[in-house]
């Protein structure tokens, strides 16, 4: 046990060795994970998309871990998407284009620049990157409003809930984002509004009219 102990300390975690991993969280999981490669003295840990359900915070973290184990000579393959990630760690970056090898990136004393990265990705010189206006468009009135949106994962188990006293408001000429980790309930908030899953409480109004969508197709009519 003490043992364990020592190990999971070195990847940044304390609790108790005996934690069921079920009871852990998603970030808590994929350590535990990199943890017990390194019980086994692996010298090569290959992470795919290990920060694509973590918050900011806990991806700091996971690169500051990767960080501490690469000065501990572990060889690690980082295959991410997050182009920002991959410019902060990686000591060497291969970039895939189609299937196809594109290129090799080296670290020459700072981070792989964005602009580099990209232009392997794509094929071509990324030679203007915009940035966001400052200036807003200025949003209109409200045209979709949920109020108290609860769901369930089943009828027959109404304490399975899925989502639970969700209120928002969607102006015209606005975007409005969703953001959460994976299983916060994201995509069946899409769902329950768009019919494909069934209300068990709330509103849904629609341009000021309340709307009770059976179907995807019963919302698009």
């Amino acid at each position: 046990e003490q043992e364990s102990r020592t190990i999971i300390a070195r990847v940044g975690l304390s609790i108790d060795p005996m934690t069921p991993v079920s009871a852990l969280s998603v970030a808590e999981q994929q350590l535990v994970e990199i943890a017990r490669a390194l019980s086994l003295k692996s010298r090569l840990i290959i992470m795919d998309e290990p920060t694509s359900a973590l918050t900011e915070t806990e991806v700091q973290r996971l690169l500051s871990i990767m960080d501490r184990l690469r000065k501990d000579k572990v060889a690690i393959m980082f295959v991410t998407h997050r182009l920002e990630e991959a410019s902060a760690i990686c000591d060497r970056m291969t970039v895939l284009r189609d299937g196809r090898l594109a290129g090799h990136l080296d670290r020459e004393g700072g981070p792989i620049a964005l602009p580099k990265i990209i232009e392997k990705m794509v094929g071509r010189a990324a030679s203007e990157l915009y940035a966001r206006p400052a200036q807003r468009a200025v949003a209109g009135d409200v045209v979709l409003s949920v109020r108290g949106l609860r769901t369930v994962r089943d009828p027959e188990a109404p304490h399975a809930i899925v989502l639970d006293g969700v209120d928002i408001d969607l102006k015209a000429g606005e975007i409005l984002g969703v953001a959460g980790l994976v299983g916060s309930g994201r995509t069946e908030l899409a769902r329950a509004i768009f019919g494909a899953d069934r209300i068990a409480a709330g509103t849904i109004t629609l341009d000021g009219k309340p709307i009770a969508p059976a179907s995807p197709a019963d919302a698009i009519a």
